[in-house]
């Protein structure tokens, strides 16, 4: 509905100059949002809480009990199976972003995943070697798998790339993948603290906490988009 100005507006600015004086005038006032509005971002958020859960608790006992079929595998079939089930729950943990946000495509989920997976290539360079076994036989993971590197990694990129949005997804990427591992085996998870694992129960948490922050930031970043868009 067009607002109507009074006749003096009319006498003090010519109309050359409305259409800037209009311009001015609409971005000075915040466009509020109807009840209606609010409460449908809600239940997007709300739903969006409750599937991502729901598929990374159904993920997370899958790719636990595949874990008793590591001695029954070639190390070269387990491996990468396990590095996959990494990447599947990266990519959930931001898959709010995808749902909610219209700038975040799907790549952000095949980023997400190739970040929370590859992290294990570090396993073949502590041991100098690209043989499967030597790269499982050390004694404890390295140092970058540590919520340490995840947060600077995540730093860097936001840094370097100069966009937020990047440096979360590195940083929530690696975490869950350190987070797994940490409840898993001797992992220096809070590098150079000389902690070594968690209980499993922890990383059930720990990764669930990831997954509903990156929720909730969601919206946030979804208006930034808006306006950019706009």
């Amino acid at each position: 509905m067009k607002s109507r100005k009074p006749a003096a507006y009319a006498t003090l600015f010519p109309e050359e100059k409305r259409t800037l004086m209009d311009r001015h005038l609409h971005d000075a006032i915040p466009v509020a949002r109807s009840p209606v509005e609010t409460s449908i971002g809600a239940s997007r958020v709300f739903v969006a809480l409750i599937v991502q859960t729901a598929l990374l608790l159904v993920t997370m006992r899958v790719a636990d009990a595949t874990g008793g079929l590591r001695s029954a595998l070639p190390i070269w079939v387990w491996g990468p199976m396990d590095s996959l089930f990494h990447g599947i729950i990266a990519a959930l943990i931001v898959w709010p972003m995808v749902r909610l946000s219209p700038r975040a495509g799907w790549r952000t989920l095949i980023v997400a995943g190739a970040v929370g997976s590859l992290i294990d290539i570090d396993h073949f360079i502590a041991a100098g070697s690209f043989s499967f076994d030597e790269a499982i036989a050390l004694g404890c993971r390295p140092w970058t798998h540590s919520l340490t590197f995840a947060a600077l990694c995540g730093l860097i990129t936001w840094i370097i790339g100069r966009e937020g949005r990047a440096g979360l997804i590195v940083m929530v990427a690696l975490a869950s993948h350190v987070i797994r591992d940490a409840a898993g085996g001797c992992t220096p998870w809070l590098f150079p603290l000389p902690l070594r694992g968690i209980p499993r129960w922890t990383y059930v948490v720990a990764t669930l906490v990831l997954g509903w922050m990156v929720t909730l930031m969601a919206p946030r970043l979804a208006r930034i988009d808006r306006g950019a868009l706009e």
